[in-house]
């Protein structure tokens, strides 16, 4: 994360910020008005525009997958605190386990159905 200029910041704690801003994404019932201003279409609402892309996309994936993504993300959110917040945790929890994350690096990924 350092590499790619981010020297005093930890990718943890952006992965979970990522992650609340995908979890905030309203749940919106019934058919949402679009507007095609130009190529590319927009929400009508203005409100449902200013959201981030991510939420956007949230949306646009419907309510029933959206409900799925976010319980994994709510799994991985879990496991990312668990990970940061050892037995005693003070304050920098997160950089330790940011730091031992980064330390894990160069070994092998594991697919996440192993």
């Amino acid at each position: 994360y350092k590499q790619l200029g981010y020297p005093k910041r930890y990718f943890n704690d952006r992965l979970v910020e990522t992650i609340d801003d995908l979890l905030a994404a309203p749940e919106i019932a019934g058919k949402i008005e679009l507007t095609q201003p130009r190529v590319m279409y927009e929400f009508a609402d203005p409100a449902l525009e200013r959201l981030s892309a991510g939420q956007k996309i949230m949306i646009r994936m419907g309510p029933k997958n959206a409900a799925r993504i976010k319980a994994k993300l709510r799994e991985l959110r879990s496991a990312i605190a668990a990970s940061a917040a050892p037995a005693g945790s003070s304050k920098d929890s997160n950089a330790r386990a940011s730091d031992a994350a980064h330390s894990d690096a160069a070994a092998p990924a594991k697919r996440a159905d192993q």
